[in-house]
């Protein structure tokens, strides 16, 4: 640890920085329970890098072009997902009405699976058949953060089994496909070990596909690429996966395409055709400690290997050592809901949904859009 004694840090985390000299601030973000704060994530704020100084001769002009209108390389689809099943057993042709209505043409149910079999395969399959008269592809979702530890792998890998079942018995009306939503950064071993649990996602991911014979769709944080070990896990996993969703929420479209972007290069590297996923449903506000570079600090920013960094948090104000950035609490920040969530504004949503695919059309990975919380 690059600091001036041996005082522990209080919390650490990793994250990703190419340049320590790019980052003027790190957001904290924590929750409040039972009377303590329980630190949840570092963002780091990046400026301007630093330049020399020398002069140099500026670049000579690129020549002029007439830029070519851009093309989807996909067949764009508005997607939307059901984690209620009630949902679609209980309305199931005005959940397909309002779908319609809505521009939709995929939706990723939920499903109930009772002793390793699908449940209500007659709603199901009817569900199915009155989605492909409207237009409608209807395909399943799981997701359990526990899937990437043994005893979770094994029973997600039991319903992936259940669900091929059913496409097998019901061949006039399967599944259009899988998607897994796994999300394993919130499980607590995350923090010890991020690399090793993206490993571990990569490898659940391939043996679900195995299991449900195909590939299957992944539903990925925004900052998994940049995350120590996201890559490799992606390229590991990718001849079992058959498209990602970057759950880029946010509101604003400028802050939307900068999201994803990430994943969309991923996407273009991997061969892989990207949504983009955005909230609409009730969220709760954040909190966040703002902690501004100074010579000495409560928080210290340290290398490691690579691009990949570590936050360490103290109690109080250390001097760092070596290639270690100090930075010292400068205030707190409520971020309101508001800025990653559309919280039922179908306007603004649609807005800002049609700003995102007009600017992201021309990108070679991106395929669509979809929604959470509309339903």
């Amino acid at each position: 640890m690059a600091q001036d004694d041996a005082r522990a840090a209080v919390w650490t985390a990793p994250v990703h920085v190419t340049d320590l000299s790019c980052v003027e601030a790190v957001y904290v973000y924590y929750r409040q329970a039972e009377g303590r704060l329980d630190y949840l994530r570092a963002e780091p704020q990046l400026s301007a890098c630093p330049t020399d100084e020398a002069e140099t001769s500026p670049p000579p002009p690129a020549p002029v072009t007439e830029p070519a209108p851009p093309t989807e390389a996909y067949t764009f689809r508005k997607s939307a997902w059901i984690w209620e099943t009630g949902l679609w057993r209980e309305d199931p042709l005005g959940l397909l009405q309002r779908a319609s209505d809505g521009g939709y043409d995929r939706l990723f149910i939920a499903l109930e699976i009772e002793d390793g079999v699908v449940a209500h395969q007659d709603a199901l399959a009817a569900f199915i058949r009155s989605g492909l008269a409207q237009g409608v592809e209807v395909l399943a979702v799981e997701g359990d953060p526990r899937m990437v530890t043994p005893e979770g792998l094994e029973y997600a890998l039991g319903r992936a089994r259940a669900i091929a079942a059913y496409n097998e018995v019901r061949p006039e009306t399967p599944l259009a496909g899988l998607q897994y939503d796994i999300e394993p950064y919130l499980l607590e071993i995350y923090k010890a070990d991020p690399a090793g649990v993206l490993e571990k996602w990569s490898a659940a991911i391939t043996a679900l596909s195995a299991a449900y014979g195909d590939r299957v769709g992944a539903v990925i944080p925004f900052w998994m690429p940049a995350a120590p070990g996201g890559m490799p896990a992606l390229t590991a996993a990718s001849p079992s996966i058959r498209s990602l969703t970057a759950m880029a929420y946010r509101t604003d479209p400028d802050a939307i395409a900068s999201a994803a972007s990430g994943v969309l290069a991923a996407g273009q590297e991997l061969g892989l055709p990207v949504n983009v996923a955005l909230e609409a449903g009730p969220l709760e506000d954040e909190y966040l400690f703002v902690y501004r570079r100074s010579p000495s600090g409560e928080l210290l920013l340290s290398p490691d290997q690579g691009p990949e960094q570590t936050v360490s948090l103290f109690s109080d104000a250390v001097h760092p050592q070596g290639d270690a950035a100090a930075f010292s609490y400068s205030h707190s920040v409520t971020a309101p809901a508001s800025r990653v969530s559309f919280l039922g504004d179908g306007e603004a949503l649609e807005a800002a949904l049609n700003e995102t695919r007009a600017r992201l059309a021309a990108h070679p990975s991106f395929a669509g859009i979809a929604l959470h919380g509309v339903f």
